[in-house]
């Protein structure tokens, strides 16, 4: 898994100040301030205002969790899951919203439990607009450290939070930094969450410029690939800016956008199985060291 998601090809990637302009009426905040969990923008106080209604519930695509990890979809088909952790922010969340309500793309919010007790509204806005929301976490803490007991409260305080903010309880789960080991995907499946990973990402976390961001992605892009960003836990507005461009990118190379749910609903229809395991049941982790630890940030 490492192996693959360090292969990076040699195709470059330019984007020039108009490619930058494609959404003029979202305003990217360029601020070097990385405490964006304690903002009092104005862009905060609008969502802590603001109410929305609470949506209906909406259907679940499959009736039960996978019972292996999945790290990436359907192979044979040109689709793409953009995935985002870490928040809701009020800073970040509502300029990735902006872009995806823009170019008419679902995508998946990863959220942390206690913001979404904070970000109530941007959680709502999420749901309102079609996206998925998975759980990461109550803390985001490295789950694979924790007792059974303790893993259990992260994720069953979460779900209770997304599920009465939007009437929906989360069917999709991804550990923080992608640690995990067999005690975490147990609570995980005992709870009805697939557990999510990811084959494709950026490192946004590290700030690395816009233009390697998108680079990045886009160099590993595939059919059924699960692309890993960030609209929380930190300083994004390179994420939101890139994003544009990632979009209209693969967009150009034939590729459409879904969700997770629609992601494993499409590997579940499709015959095959999408995982470094095979569909064999809880036991089949055993294969896994200990601990399996997929770092993304440190």
């Amino acid at each position: 898994m490492c192996s693959l998601l360090g292969i990076i090809g040699a195709v470059t990637f330019n984007a020039d100040a108009s490619t930058l302009n494609l959404l003029p009426v979202i305003h990217l905040i360029t601020s070097n301030d990385n405490n964006d969990l304690q903002t009092t923008s104005a862009n905060a106080q609008i969502f802590r205002r603001r109410a929305y209604p609470v949506p209906r519930q909406t259907p679940q695509i499959i009736a039960k969790p996978f019972d292996y990890p999945v790290f990436y979809g359907n192979t044979h088909l040109p689709e793409i899951a953009l995935t985002f952790d870490d928040g809701p922010n009020p800073v970040y969340t509502p300029q990735v919203l902006a872009v995806l309500q823009a170019y008419t793309i679902k995508a998946t919010f990863f959220d942390v439990g206690y913001l979404v007790k904070e970000y109530p509204n941007i959680v709502r806005q999420e749901f309102l607009q079609g996206h998925s929301i998975g759980n990461h976490s109550w803390s985001h803490p490295e789950l694979s450290r924790l007792s059974a007991t303790g893993i259990l409260s992260q994720l069953v305080s979460t779900s209770d939070a997304i599920q009465s903010v939007t009437g929906s309880r989360p069917t999709i789960f991804r550990p923080p930094y992608g640690s995990f080991n067999r005690i975490v995907f147990a609570q995980a499946l005992q709870q009805k969450l697939s557990t999510i990973l990811w084959n494709d990402e950026a490192r946004d976390w590290t700030t690395p410029g816009v233009n390697v961001i998108a680079r990045r992605i886009l160099n590993l892009a595939r059919n059924g690939g699960i692309i890993l960003l960030h609209d929380g836990g930190g300083f994004r507005a390179q994420t939101a800016a890139a994003l544009p461009i990632i979009i209209t990118a693969l967009q150009q190379r034939g590729f459409t956008f879904v969700t997770i749910p629609q992601l494993l609903y499409d590997i579940a229809t499709s015959g095959h199985t999408s995982s470094v395991l095979s569909a064999t049941g809880t036991s089949s982790l055993a294969v896994l060291m200990p601990t399996l630890v997929v770092w993304k940030q440190e």
